[in-house]
């Protein structure tokens, strides 16, 4: 025979402040999150760590396929049409001069690829 007593049930009573407690723990960690992603967000605008005047720009990229897109990058004052692919980049053009670097408008991705198509 077996003289262990037995068990005393369990008794589960969650009052309203452990609920409290669960709720705005659930919401500094959220908070918390967010902020991270904000400040990623933020340093991945700012090109890195203290890196806000840099020579690098991409200036527009287009998407031509799954894994495949067109960008137009500036170095300093010239510009070169690059295609990038999943494990490859290519210059699609040679350096191009100051005029065609800053000629670009924003949302005008289309008409600078048909120009530089014309140029010799």
């Amino acid at each position: 025979m077996n003289n262990t007593p037995p068990l005393a049930p369990l008794t589960s009573t969650i009052g309203v402040t452990d609920w409290l407690q669960f709720v705005a723990s659930f919401a500094l960690v959220l908070g918390l999150l967010f902020a991270l992603l904000w400040w990623l967000r933020r340093l991945q605008n700012n090109r890195g760590f203290g890196r806000k005047d840099g020579e690098l720009e991409v200036l527009e990229t287009l998407g031509v396929g799954v894994r495949q897109k067109i960008m137009l990058v500036r170095v300093r004052d010239r510009a070169v049409l690059i295609g990038v692919g999943p494990n490859h980049m290519q210059a699609l053009t040679g350096w191009l001069d100051d005029h065609h670097a800053t000629m670009p408008p924003k949302n005008n991705f289309a008409q600078t690829i048909s120009q530089l198509k014309d140029t010799p």
